[in-house]
């Protein structure tokens, strides 16, 4: 366990904006002080500095800055953690929305025939978190990309958006969807529950922004959502005239 933060008079290299300071360096250390005295590098203390930490400027014949700011220390020395390292953590604590699949017709089709696919729009909005760093904060932002429609007939399909909503009033339903469609060629009747399994997943693209005007991209998320349709073959009815 870590020992308890305590507080320093940095004196060293530091970079400081109107909003604070950044600095990773040796320091004085003290308890409730004002003052730290010179700097020590050996000492095994890491001064991290927040954004609300104060920072005045020192005298023009000597350039450089102090900030009263937080440390941990120890034999070990400090332990921070950096605005990529942040950005991971914020990452991997993401609540993502999983799909909510829709699709026109619903739950039962024919062979051939026209099947629009969409999810809820809702669900196909970014999604950000912010976690504080030493030097300001990091937000980090999904963004959805890409859905994945596997149809349990062996077909998979890549759809750019969330699809488009079947709208009885605008729409033709013998006419396939303008943007993410399928249509069954094969019955469901060798399936189990006489249906198709059907699977829709959402690929996220995951960038990171801190508020001193880094970042950068990280790995992808997926969100995903299960369904079953079943399809049915029409037979025409011929009588005589």
């Amino acid at each position: 366990m870590l020992p308890s933060p305590s507080e320093i008079d940095f004196k060293g290299n530091a970079s400081c904006e109107a909003s604070g300071c950044s600095a990773f360096a040796g320091s004085g250390q003290h308890s409730g002080g004002s003052s730290g005295g010179a700097p020590r590098p050996d000492s095994g203390a890491t001064a991290v500095l927040s954004a609300e930490d104060p920072c005045v400027e020192m005298d023009q014949a000597e350039p450089g800055w102090t900030c009263v700011a937080s440390t941990r220390s120890g034999p070990g020395g400090g332990e921070t953690v950096s605005p990529r390292q942040a950005a991971e953590q914020a990452r991997a604590s993401m609540s993502l929305p999983a799909p909510a699949l829709a699709s026109s017709p619903a739950e039962d089709t024919v062979v051939h025939f026209p099947v629009w696919l969409w999810v809820d729009g809702a669900d196909w909005e970014p999604v950000s978190a912010t976690a504080s760093v030493s030097a300001g904060s990091v937000t980090v932002t999904a963004v959805p990309q890409q859905l994945r429609w596997d149809m349990g007939d062996g077909t998979v399909l890549y759809c750019d958006g969330p699809g488009t909503v079947f709208d009885p009033a605008r729409h033709d339903a013998q006419t396939p969807s303008p943007d993410c469609g399928h249509a069954y060629t094969r019955t469901s009747h060798n399936q189990p529950d006489d249906r198709f399994p059907v699977a829709a997943t959402v690929s996220w693209t995951v960038e990171w922004t801190t508020s001193a005007g880094g970042g950068g991209t990280l790995d992808p998320l997926t969100t995903s959502a299960s369904d079953s349709v079943r399809v049915r073959e029409v037979h025409a009815l011929v009588t005589d005239g």
